[in-house]
């Protein structure tokens, strides 16, 4: 079966989605702007050069330990919640500020 996806009539799917991902807004308190990669929804098929960078990224360790604005990865937030070492906190990090040319489809929170 296909999947239905919700979009403005205005704006067309690409050809090509390399992942579909949602946020985990339990992750952040309510002042915090920085939120976390739900843990338990990602789907992904990053090009090699896409994955090769994320991996080089993750190499680096650019990791800041605590919790608040100048904590986790780049010293910008990304830290101090639950994943925020792993995955959930990585990508959420690498997504918002590496701008690499994926092309991904945020699911939004369920009601």
């Amino acid at each position: 079966k296909r999947i239905a996806i919700q979009k403005p009539y205005h704006q067309l799917l690409p050809n090509r989605i390399d992942a579909f991902y949602t946020r985990d807004i339990t992750s952040a308190r309510p002042w915090e702007k920085v939120t976390a990669v739900q843990g338990g929804f990602l789907v992904a098929r990053p090009s090699m050069e896409h994955f090769e960078q994320y991996r080089k990224f993750i190499l680096e360790a650019n990791y800041v330990g605590g919790r608040g604005p100048t904590s986790g990865w780049g010293g910008l937030g990304y830290g101090g919640f639950q994943g925020a070492m792993a995955y959930q906190g990585v990508l959420a990090y690498f997504h918002d500020h590496h701008r690499v040319p994926w092309t991904l489809g945020r699911v939004g929170k369920c009601n």
